[in-house]
């Protein structure tokens, strides 16, 4: 729902202040859904949702942005 890609990023950097390994654990499981959904099934539309939250993952400093265009490249 990308009108709760806000509220989703606020809830994972809530976390990740008290759960660290669990918020690391889901921003993983997400940066693998991005691969499966846009390298392997091309689904532009889903992956555009993932990719708003991660962008707002590496505003809010939980994912490096380095780290994140190296993920794109």
């Amino acid at each position: 729902m990308p009108h709760k890609i806000n509220i989703y990023t606020a809830l994972l950097g809530s976390l990740a202040v008290d759960e660290f390994e669990f918020a690391a654990e889901i921003v993983g499981r997400t940066v693998e859904s991005l691969q499966q959904t846009l390298v392997i099934h091309a689904d532009v539309y889903r992956s555009k949702n993932i990719m708003r939250l991660v962008g707002n993952l590496v505003f809010l400093g939980l994912i490096n942005s380095e780290a994140f265009c190296q993920f794109l490249l």
